[in-house]
């Protein structure tokens, strides 16, 4: 993307995603050559790019493009993850609970991590688990955006479990 004529002040553009066609385990990356910086674009919505104009001539012209990489995402093979642990509301609302229901499953420290598609750790809990069956609610963190997500399950014996999460 050319950028000519530009004053100096803040600008933003809004790009969607949904009309790439990035392949299967690819991810669509902007790049910002003027600040060296890279922002992995939501290939399911839009989002906003905020961005200065500045006394230097590389604040402008030819400093944005999109490029396409493979993705460092771990391919899921089984989203159906621990046969007693199960998510829902699944999708879930943006910033609500988000219930697990353990059945009949070990006692123990259980964490629960949420990744982005790109494969980046966003959010972390710990949860106690007595044994058998309960039910835990956790609270999603304001800070994820609506999205696809994938949620994983583990112990402290490295047993996991991988479901797929949508937050609206």
């Amino acid at each position: 993307m050319r950028l000519h004529q530009l004053k100096q002040q803040s600008y933003a553009f809004s790009i969607s995603g949904e009309s790439f066609d990035a392949g299967a385990g690819r991810v669509a990356v902007l790049q910002d050559k003027y600040l060296n910086k890279e922002t992995i674009l939501n290939l399911y919505g839009s989002q906003n790019i905020g961005f200065t104009v500045d006394n230097n001539a590389a604040s402008s012209g030819d400093r944005f493009r999109i490029v396409f990489r493979q993705s460092t995402v771990t391919p899921v093979v089984d989203l159906n993850g621990m046969k007693g642990v199960q998510l829902y509301p699944n999708p879930v609302v943006k910033g609500s609970e988000l219930q697990l229901s353990f059945t009949n499953m070990l006692p123990g420290n259980y964490s629960m991590m949420v990744y982005d598609l790109v494969g980046t750790k966003v959010m972390q809990t710990q949860l106690q688990h007595a044994g058998g069956s309960s039910n835990r609610k956790v609270v999603l963190s304001s800070l994820l955006s609506s999205g696809i997500y994938i949620v994983e399950i583990s112990n402290e014996k490295g047993v996991a479990g991988k479901y797929k999460l949508t937050i609206q």
